[in-house]
């Protein structure tokens, strides 16, 4: 219960940055330049792929090209490198010359294990590494390009684990030399030349990312989601004191605050693996205050330097961190233990570097516990330094810590594997970061292993946290690192009680995401720095619609998210109410519909509405409180392009004392169809002139028991012709309105165009009772463009409305009309057939009162 709000800790305090989801979006590619050859003249090729490339390229191609497998036959400027080592590339490139400013790495990913070792993409990634080094200065060349082509970068439509790492190297390098053109294009493709011809398309795209994914064909990439995690009073704990968890590297930083806190509000049976053997310190190396041990490093120094075993002092010095380290470690356990309780607390030392170790590690928790309920993988190091700068080895020994780790766990639990296997990873890693080339590339391989894992239905719900920066833990202990980007500002420096609300709040999210960041304003400073108009652009994805509030489940073929309505939120409704009490049109099912069908298929759009049906009124009452609407969708099996999805808006009828008395009672059904294109709309005949006779809008009246204000008095000149009923759609929308800018379909519109529908004298032109009626169902709506209320009263063009045919038939036993909204020029913006309504009542157009039905069929024959 401490963690379930939404936005604040459990003092009150707020949080400082919020849940933020990748979502692989389609974004079609806008031109802004000329294309970049793929292969120009001159250019450095890096491939473990050297047969495709040979066979794409003519022989006497000006090129050089490194390849870390074995080539087919030699070829003049091509290399083998058998080992990768600085050496080996810089004899490589001997002979290519000055002023290398194209790089270009071909990786084939085809053949490349999902979840293991993988020793020729691992080679090709130490070479692109040196590479860039090799090449700094020339990229910062404004003609220079650095592009990483990665085929059969998506296997079932995922990227693969490994595009994680050129993304993480590639996303740093194009913020360390931000002149160069410097992206990479993970292609579903694997076909070198068609690959190619795709790079090359992509060399004219404006990005706003530097990770570009081609998938059978669309161009997608990353965008955030916000996504809040919060999961509800009376959720269910997923952990408890019967529970095992195991942390490989959680003794200190801020894994061990994480794990200090599951250990106090659940209690487990908790198993850390450190590198540092804790058990292998003299006594003495416990005892005391920090600040009485950290006195003592001058003697200890002075007494190892006596020894002359070789050692330097830098070499000593990193011993007493070592036992500074171990210090630190034994009181977090400690903390733990205190928790979890005596014995309930177990420290194993383990290199996660070594598989074997690993193995055996990993082995005897299985054996004493016989499974693993949380695995949290956090073995990590960073340190700060330019490409230019870092060495290799410093680059391989903090890329491999978090790679290997991994793959140790996976094969270590291969055949046990954990219920929940939670990565920390790193903000760094989706963004990229000055100096952050080695840790980048980790832990976006985190973040794709995750997101592999779980597309391809693993029995784990794996997931990766892309964490940024603590305050005083982690990243944020080191006092070099954090007073820099405290300088620049970059990072929220999140507190740590409000890391471990993240941590508890995603391991009890409605919906576990594979992949989750954390955005405050810091954060979103940085990236707009970083990647100018990025959040701009992830704006549609960061707010998934306006009703979906709440995600309760998820997958493939269906969502349920939950929507509270209330007056705060949803004020406008006071302007539609429903004898008196304020109501959602049922117009107004489009946009809940169309919200929820796109967030089940995403890149597509909405072109249609079949069977609307409107089963109950949605009211929302001032003082009394009702529970949250469900809005599930569901994809229904459909043959062709298009693709259908049925949506059910329900609630739960509960009695006062808690009771349910109905559930999930349906408010409204509708079927959305969807399609990557809007069908072309058709053209609207004109009436021709005919007599009229001007009707006033019933809903707008005093009066009516369906009263309209605000920015539901839609129409204007409505009228009576001898071929229907016609009027003006007239938006009163300001610009930037936080409700209606969020809409994506013209629901104000839809409504507007359904009152025209009723528009009618009883007895004739000289009768003066006009009927109110609301909505049972709709055959189908149709949406020729993909607009909203707000972009049309934006651009100020007049709509006109027609509906046909003469008379008011939709509460005939058979009907058949037709509702058409039209631009000036013909064009059908779109339009609806075969509404069914109910009768409510009638309007006096003289004194705008209401009439009962039973009054008005009381006089003459009225029927």
């Amino acid at each position: 219960a401490a963690f379930a709000t939404d936005g604040r800790l459990a003092d009150g305090a707020p949080v400082r940055v919020r849940r933020q989801v990748p979502v692989l979006t389609e974004l079609p590619a806008r031109t802004v330049r000329e294309r970049t050859p793929f292969l120009p003249a001159g250019a450095v090729v890096l491939t473990d792929a050297p047969e495709p490339l040979a066979g794409a390229v003519p022989p006497e191609a000006d090129l050089t090209v490194l390849s870390t497998a074995p080539l087919g036959a030699p070829r003049p400027g091509w290399h083998h490198l058998s080992e990768v080592t600085e050496e080996s590339v810089r004899r490589a490139l001997a002979g290519a010359g000055p002023g290398a400013i194209h790089l270009r790495v071909v990786a084939d990913l085809v053949r490349a294990p999902t979840d293991g070792p993988a020793p020729r993409l691992t080679a090709l990634h130490d070479a692109a590494y040196l590479m860039l080094q090799h090449v700094y200065d020339d990229l910062g060349d404004p003609g220079s390009s650095a592009v990483a082509l990665l085929l059969g970068a998506a296997p079932g439509g995922t990227p693969h684990p490994y595009t994680g790492l050129f993304t993480g190297l590639w996303k740093t390098a194009a913020l360390e030399r931000d002149a160069c053109l410097a992206f990479t294009l993970g292609t579903s493709a694997t076909d070198l030349t068609e690959a190619m011809a795709r790079a090359e398309e992509e060399s004219a795209a404006e990005r706003v990312f530097p990770a570009v994914f081609d998938i059978d064909g669309v161009r997608r990439t990353y965008l955030l989601s916000d996504e809040p995690a919060a999961p509800g009073e009376g959720a269910r704990a997923v952990l408890g004191p019967d529970s095992v968890v195991v942390v490989a590297g959680g003794a200190r930083g801020i894994t061990a605050e994480v794990v200090k806190a599951v250990a106090e509000h659940f209690r487990p049976r908790i198993y850390v693996l450190g590198s540092n053997s804790l058990d292998d310190w003299p006594p003495e190396t416990y005892e005391g205050t920090d600040e009485e041990f950290a006195a003592r490093r001058a003697g200890y120094i002075k007494t190892e330097i006596a020894r002359r075993d070789g050692r330097t002092v830098a070499d000593i010095n990193r011993a007493f961190d070592r036992m500074v380290n171990a210090r630190r470690a034994r009181r977090n356990l400690d903390e733990m233990a205190a928790h979890s309780g005596p014995g309930r607390v177990t420290y194993l030392a383990c290199d996660m570097r070594d598989g074997d170790a690993v193995d055996g590690a990993i082995g005897r928790v299985l054996a004493e516990q016989g499974r693993i309920d949380l695995l949290v993988n956090a073995a990590g190091l960073q340190r700060s330094g330019l490409i230019k700068d870092k060495s290799f080895a410093e680059f391989t020994a903090i890329r491999d810590l978090k790679l290997d780790s991994y793959l140790h766990l996976k094969r270590a639990l291969r055949t046990a594997p954990p219920r929940l296997w939670c990565n920390f990873g790193s903000l760094l890693g989706y963004f990229g970061q000055l100096g952050e080339a080695d840790y980048a590339a980790a832990n976006d391989f985190l973040a794709a292993a995750a997101t592999h894992t779980r597309a391809t239905g693993a029995r784990t719900e794996e997931f990766t946290i892309g964490w940024t920066l603590w305050e005083g833990v982690g990243m944020g202990a080191n006092e070099l690192t954090k007073a820099y980007y405290e300088r620049a500002g970059s990072y929220s420096n999140m507190a740590i009680a409000e890391g471990i609300h993240h941590f508890v709040q995603e391991l009890h999210a409605p919906v576990r995401r594979p992949s989750v960041v954390h955005l405050g304003d810091a954060e979103r400073a940085t990236v707009e720095r970083f990647y100018p108009g990025y959040l701009a652009t992830t704006g549609e994805a960061e707010r998934p619609g306006f009703f979906l509030r709440r995600l309760l489940e998820s997958d493939e073929r269906s969502l349920v998210y939950e929507c509270p309505f209330d007056l705060a939120t949803d004020g406008y409704l006071e302007h539609h109410t429903v004898r008196g009490e304020a109501t959602l049109p049922g117009t107004f099912v489009t946009e809940l519909a169309a919200e929820a069908a796109r967030a089940l298929v995403p890149g597509k759009r909405v072109i249609a509405f079949e069977d609307l049906r409107f089963e109950h009124f949605l009211r929302v009452y001032r003082d009394l409180p009702a529970g949250p609407r469900r809005i599930r969708a569901e994809l229904v099996d459909s043959p062709g392009e298009v693709t259908v999805v049925q949506v059910r808006i329900t609630e739960d009828v509960v009695a006062p004392s808690g009771v349910v008395l109905v559930e999930d009672r349906v408010h409204f059904l509708a079927r959305v169809l969807l399609d990557t294109e809007a069908p072309t709309a058709p053209r609207w005949e004109e009436w021709p002139a005919g007599e009229e006779t001007p009707v006033p809008d019933p809903y707008h009246q005093p009066g009516s028991p369906v009263r309209l204000t605000g920015p539901f008095v839609s129409t204007t000149d409505t009228r009576i012709h001898p071929r229907g009923k016609r009027a003006r759609y007239a938006p009163d929308i300001p610009a930037g309105d936080p409700v209606w800018s969020r809409f994506t379909v013209p629901s104000i519109l839809l409504d507007g165009l359904a009152r025209v529908g009723v528009l009618e004298l009883l007895d004739g032109p000289d009768g003066h009772l006009v009927p109110v009626a609301a909505p049972l169902s709709i055959r189908r709506i149709d949406l020729y463009e993909e607009i909203s209320d707000h972009d049309l009263a934006a651009s100020g063009e007049p709509v006109d409305l027609f509906v046909t045919p003469p008379g008011f038939d939709l509460t005939a036993d058979a009907i058949s009309n037709r509702f058409v909204a039209v631009r000036p020029d013909g064009r059908m913006l779109l339009q609806m057939k075969d509404m069914r309504a109910t009768l409510i009542g009638y309007i006096d157009a003289e004194t705008g009162e209401a009439v009962p039905v039973e009054q008005a069929s009381a006089g003459e024959d009225r029927t």
